[in-house]
Order: C-alpha cells, then sequence, then structure tokens
C-alpha cells in the first residue's frame, strides 16, 4: 500500500525540508541507531530564523514527539509549533518514529522485504527503544544534561512507556508537556472513529490477516492523501473533509480550522505507521487499562509470565508533567482520566480555553499560540535548568 506511489517518502522528505528553508529556518538533520536495530531520523531547528548564525549560544533542547499516522512535519506544517519555539530561544529538535517516512531503515531488516520482521512493533517499542535514543543523541549533541519533551497523541503515549519502562531517564528530562493525552484508558476515550475501529475495522483487519494476506501498515494513508486535492477545490469538498476529519478527532470546531490548508496538509499525513500500534491501541480501549501488548495468554504467559498483560507502572513518571487538554477532546476526558493522580508528578494542567478544542486542534487551531503554546512557554520556563 505505501509503494502506490513510488516515490511518495522522498517527496516527502523534500516538503519538509523546502518548508523549513522557505520559511528561512537553518536546519539540520541527523540519524540514530537504536538498540533493536531501527535507523531514525531527527531534524534539529538549532535557532530562531531571526538569528543570522548560532553565536554559540546555549538554548535549552526541546524534543517535540508526534503522534501516530503522522511525522516531524506536524509541527511544521499547519501547526508552526517547532518555529514558535525556535522563535522563543529554544533548541527545536523532531524526531521521527520507526516505520515513517523518515524512519525506514534498519541495520539488518528491509521495510519491504522484511515485512513480518521489520514491522512487528506497537508504541511499546517506540517508547522503549526509539525515544531513549533520541533523548541520548540531544543531550550528546547540545552542552545540557536535560531536555524537554512536548508530545501529542502517541507521543504522550510513547512518553508514558518511556519513563515507566525506563525509569533512569526521568533524570534526563526538565519537563514533558503531554497535548492531547492519549493515556487513561477509561470511558473518557469516546471517538467515534474508536467505535468503528473496534466493532469492525479491527475485526475486517484481523480476518483478512488470518485468512488472505499479512497487514504491516495501517491503509489508506496515500489513498487519502492522493483524495485531499479532491476533496478541498471547493467548500463542499473542504466541509465534507473536514466532518470527516472531525469524525476522528472531536465534534466540528470549524472556527479553529478557517486557516488549514487541507490540501497542504495532507502532503505529508496521513504517515504510515505499523498495524500494531492500532491494534495496541485499541486492546486498552476495550479492556480500559494502559497495558503492555496483549500476544494472547500462551505467548504472554512466555513473554510477561502471566496469561494477561501487565500493567504499565506510571507511578515511575517521576520527572515533571504538564497536562494539556481540549475540552472536546474525543481521546480523554479532563475531568474524569485522573492522569494527576496516576502519574508520578504531574505539577501542571490546563484546559484550553475554547468549548470546541478537540484532538486535531492541538495540530491545526489558528489561535494555537494564545490559548496553547504561550502557556507552554510559560510552564517551560519555570523548569529550565541553568
Amino acid at each position: 500500500m505505501w509503494n502506490f506511489f513510488g516515490d511518495t517518502c522522498e517527496k516527502i522528505r523534500k516538503i519538509q525540508e523546502d518548508m523549513l528553508e522557505t520559511n528561512g529556518y537553518h536546519w539540520e538533520k541527523y540519524t540514530v541507531t537504536t538498540e533493536d536495530g531501527y535507523i531514525n531520523t531527527i531534524y534539529r531547528i538549532p535557532y530562531s530564523h531571526n538569528i543570522k548564525t548560532n553565536n554559540n549560544e546555549r538554548r535549552p533542547p526541546v524534543i517535540l514527539s508526534h503522534g501516530m499516522t503522522c511525522c516531524s512535519a506536524v509541527f511544521l506544517n499547519q501547526c508552526q509549533l517547532g518555529y514558535y519555539l525556535a522563535d522563543q530561544g529554544y533548541d527545536v529538535w523532531l524526531p521521527n518514529n520507526r516505520g515513517t517516512t523518515f524512519s525506514r531503515k534498519h541495520v539488518i531488516l528491509d521495510p519491504e522485504k522484511d515485512k513480518d520482521k521489520y514491522w512487528n512493533f506497537s508504541w511499546h517499542e517506540i517508547g522503549v527503544y526509539d525515544i531513549p535514543a533520541f533523548v541520548d543523541l540531544v543531550i550528546e549533541k547540545t552542552s545540557f544534561q536535560k531536555v524537554y519533551y512536548i508530545g501529542h497523541s502517541q507521543g504522550t503515549t510513547a512518553l508514558a512507556v518511556f519513563l515507566s519502562e525506563r525509569p533512569e531517564y526521568n533524570d534526563k528530562i526538565m519537563l514533558s508537556c503531554l497535548m492531547g493525552s492519549v493515556i487513561s484508558m477509561d470511558e473518557g476515550v469516546k471517538a467515534n472513529v474508536v467505535t468503528l475501529l473496534k466493532y469492525f475495522m479491527v475485526p475486517l483487519i484481523k480476518l483478512v490477516d488470518r485468512h488472505l494476506f499479512r497487514i504491516h501498515v495501517i491503509p489508506f494513508s496515500n489513498t487519502i492523501r492522493a483524495m485531499s486535492p479532491l476533496l478541498s477545490w471547493n467548500s463542499i469538498g473542504r466541509y465534507i473533509s473536514m466532518k470527516s476529519l472531525y469524525y476522528m478527532t472531536g465534534y466540528e470546531n470549524f472556527e479553529q480550522a478557517t486557516q488549514l490548508d487541507l490540501t497542504k496538509f495532507c502532503q505529508t499525513m496521513p504517515n504510515t505507521s505499523s498495524i500494531g500500534q492500532l491494534l495496541h491501541y485499541m486492546q486498552n480501549i476495550q479492556s480500559k487499562k494502559f497495558t503492555k501488548y496483549d500476544y494472547g495468554p500462551e505467548k504472554n504467559l512466555e513473554k510477561y509470565g502471566s496469561t494477561e498483560p501487565p500493567l504499565y507502572d506510571l507511578k515511575k513518571v517521576t520527572s515533571p508533567v504538564a497536562l494539556f487538554y481540549g475540552k472536546n477532546d474525543m481521546f480523554n476526558n479532563y475531568k474524569t482520566d485522573n492522569l494527576d493522580k496516576k502519574l508520578g508528578n504531574v505539577v501542571y494542567t490546563h484546559v484550553v480555553e475554547d468549548d470546541g478544542f478537540n484532538h486535531i486542534d492541538f495540530l491545526i487551531a489558528k489561535d494555537s499560540v494564545p490559548l496553547l503554546y504561550k502557556h507552554i512557554v510559560e510552564i517551560m520556563k519555570r523548569y529550565q535548568e541553568s
């Protein structure tokens, strides 16, 4: 499915790099190899476009961690958070998780020839292997011993896995800012798409997977990207497209989407994610627990020593955490998810002052600066390493 357009990967790489250059920002690109052999790419904006040279000034490093079916471009396209933080004096790092456009290499495996092995991961492996590798690289390349972490959607899930499974890394995180968290798998997860996936898509995927052919990647990403110009060329097409987008992320908030260029937005997303990432979420939503991947009783016993997958110990997340909620986010409920009690060290909670603010608005809202970004920077300054 991913190779439906043969040069899609290279096009997306060029789109991101062209965006950075068009907007006048100096950028750098690095690769890092994880403990389990995945070779991932991370981009860097070391300073603002208002500064001609780096001047060796110390700028606190911040990692922006993208969600499922996204890549680093999501923070540079309609979101602009990457640019905003650079302009506020931060050294911005933009990682790309395994399997995305920018991170499709492995020391041994080929994502096309070795599909069964290469794509055999969920967001557990992203948290346990990808995020630590990115953090270590950023610390190595900067003069700071700690980094900021900002995650959206799956970026919040990965953070919870990362610091609960690798608790020694709490000492390397100044502050984590979690936008639209997907950690508490309770009744607060009420997205329409969850119902669609749970009762129709996931059973269909498992049926096809078992009897016809192996599904490795969440399908339809190229199809959606190809259709986006057709669905946004006039007001009716745009309305249908936005209704579909909101069906998956939260009830309509058209006012915040007035500046969204849907065709441009879809140039880099949906991006590729493994089918394991989707299935892991669905398992947790169905069980209403935040657990490791459920392989079934027999394999669970072999892997975990119990027939049920174990819970992640969120109390081990002891570095400071700031939570950012949308009142209309269908993937959590700020009133009931109790993350301030479940995580080990929540120091700040902010609910966006817009009744319609939903899961995708963290990436596309036209009023992001006053509603969200300025509050993120304010709390980051309180936890800045000298």
